[in-house]
């Protein structure tokens, strides 16, 4: 736009001095001409191009609410310029850099957007332009696992505290990430899993008494002091269990933007209670609606002072274990309800410019485990919540379009040794992040999954998996799936199907596609089963044989967007049915095969 306009600029004055040419003007002025054009009576006429304004070029660049830490001691700090401007007053911005600590002469943050002279004391300096961030709003839902339960009676496992579990979440770093949670179970669980003590739990109209007047702020919108602070997932502050540092730990890594990570889990909760119904009531839909609500517009402040750009906005879903009585179809149509209904609710208008233009950008499932035993094969069953989930993260349905299966993890640790060999290979002998206070690698299910909730370091690699694949996803590094990223299991969730092999199944029986590992970059969704056997049916990725006389042989197809990545023969087993002894002689028609349950 700058550029049109100096071109524009530059043909009026040529236009211009052209004219005054004709009329027998000369060179005026002592400028030097740069292009002469001779007009219609052989004058001279001296064209000067305008300058354009020079850009101002700083030594160095931070974002807003940046900490640096310069080998120099700094002697002073001058503020060049302010263009940004306190959320809370609507005056300036005081300064652009302040130091990080009375006693730590070296460290700046970054306090405000503008540009800053510092000086070292041994004479050198050095301008610094700050820039607004970029930040990311991520909400996490669900019931307990979401939430960060920890269980201390773990029956024949050794118990841990919730202390002891935060001592092994991840650290984050200051100033890049920035967390809220209310609790929803109790206060009770929820005073351990935050560190501090709460008196209250999330309603659908207290949000505001759990959300911070400004991102750099220690009080509530209320007025209140945060029992929750929102530097809890750094060093400076005290911590929390569940998979919310590692997922800010990642998504920060992996796409540079700040992070602004808001819990509003409630364990043991059903996903009948996330319905938003005919009417607002007190349920976990309303009630994470309103925290959410109350974090919008404190980041429609922050982005109108100037100091942020949103960036990216969703939310990670870890629940079911309530719901393992659901059918497949259920299950989602309850999901596809609420996932809707969140969308409409949180659609506001980020930089309040008069139009809504943010919402929910994206669901990111974290696979559920069937909630039976806990720590063995049978925890791996195809319950109705797993099938669905499974579905809705794969399918290449519109409705699912936006919903995305992030994290398979949890289904790799099911044995002591298995869990030793996941972390052995991943990490080798250290862990490539800072925990609070732990750096043991895990060696059995005790440290990552001993009842029905995971450990801290169980939590840790869910958040880290899941925000890693869908933030690769929303940077367009996905792949795209193909025969080796897929198979086809039975109910139990255990014995699987390559393509070479014939499948044979029972009236009856079933069959579920799922993604054999979500490790390396994700799959996006987009898959499709089809099949050429009569009354095969297929409903939410669950493949059902019918009862059939005769013996049915055919096959079933994996499609990614319409192509098919590869085929599965099949023979389905023919009913076998004890016909009573019947006299002879005596035509009784056509069999009639009873049904089966």
């Amino acid at each position: 736009m700058k550029k049109s306009l100096w071109k524009h600029l530059c043909a009026c004055c040529l236009v211009a001095v052209q004219l005054l040419a004709t009329a027998g003007c000369g060179n005026t002025g002592d400028a030097q001409p740069t292009e002469e054009q001779q007009n219609t009576e052989g004058a001279t006429v001296a064209v000067t191009e305008p300058q354009q304004p020079t850009e101002e070029i700083y030594d160095m660049e931070l974002r807003y609410d940046d900490r640096y830490t310069f080998e120099a001691e700094i002697s002073e700090i001058e503020t060049i310029k302010v263009t940004s401007t306190n959320v809370l007053t609507g005056e300036a911005d005081s300064a652009v850099l302040k130091l990080g600590s009375q006693s730590d002469a070296h460290k700046v943050i970054a306090c405000g957007v503008g540009a800053a002279k510092v000086i070292f004391a041994d004479g050198t300096s050095k301008t610094v332009e700050v820039k607004a961030a970029d930040i990311s709003m991520l909400l996490i839902l669900g019931q307990s696992n979401a939430e960060g339960q920890i269980q201390p009676d773990s029956g024949n496992f050794e118990a841990m505290t919730y202390k002891e579990a935060i001592s092994q979440s991840i650290l984050c770093e200051e100033g890049q990430v920035y967390s809220t949670y209310a609790p929803g179970l109790n206060t009770t669980h929820g005073s351990g899993i935050g560190n501090v003590t709460f008196t209250t739990t999330l309603s659908n109209t207290n949000g505001d008494s759990f959300v911070a007047a400004s991102l750099t702020s220690g009080k509530s919108l209320k007025g209140t002091d945060l029992v929750y602070p929102l530097n809890s997932l750094t060093a400076a502050g005290k911590g929390k269990t569940g998979t919310d540092s590692a997922i800010a730990y990642e998504w920060n890594r992996v796409t540079g933007d700040k992070v602004w990570v808001i819990n509003a889990s409630h364990g043991g909760s059903s996903i009948a209670s996330w319905q938003p119904g005919k009417a607002e009531t007190n349920n976990d839909f309303w009630q994470a609606v309103n925290l959410v609500k109350s974090c919008e517009a404190v980041m429609q402040k922050e982005i109108k002072a100037g100091h942020y750009h949103l960036k990216n906005m969703g939310y990670f879903w870890l629940q079911g274990e309530a719901n393992m009585s659901f059918s497949p179809e259920e299950y989602a149509s309850y999901y596809q309800t609420m996932h809707n209904a969140l969308k409409e609710q949180l659609f506001f208008d980020a930089d309040l410019n008069g139009e809504k233009d943010h919402t929910l950008e994206f669901g990111g499932l974290m696979i559920v485990r069937a909630a039976i035993g806990h720590v063995g094969m049978e925890d791996m069953m195809m319950r109705g919540p797993r099938i669905a989930q499974y579905y809705m993260g794969q399918s290449n349905s519109e409705e699912w379009k936006d919903v995305y299966l992030v994290t398979t993890v949890t289904e790799k640790w099911l044995s002591n040794r298995s869990v030793e060999k996941y972390f052995s290979e991943k990490y080798g002998t250290a862990y490539p992040y800072q925990m609070r206070n732990f750096t043991r690698l895990a060696v059995d299910m005790t440290d990552v999954h001993p009842n029905i909730h995971y450990r801290q370091l169980g939590y840790n690699e869910v958040g880290l998996t899941a925000a890693n694949n869908m933030a690769n996803i929303l940077l367009g590094k996905s792949t795209e799936a193909d025969a080796a990223n897929i198979r086809l299991v039975k109910v139990d969730g255990i014995t699987q199907f390559t393509e070479s092999t014939v499948i044979t199944l029972a009236a009856g029986e079933s069959l579920i596609a799922v993604p054999k590992s979500l490790n390396g970059l994700p799959c996006e969704n987009g898959l499709e089963l089809t099949t050429d056997i009569e009354k095969l049916t297929i409903s939410c990725y669950t493949i059902t044989a019918p009862h059939s006389a005769e013996p049915l042989e055919g096959h079933i197809y994996v499609k990614l967007n319409g192509q098919v990545l590869f085929t599965f023969n099949v023979v389905i087993e023919a009913v076998q049915v004890d016909l009573p002894d019947l006299p002879g002689g005596e035509d009784y028609g056509e069999t009639v095969f009873p049904s089966i349950p």
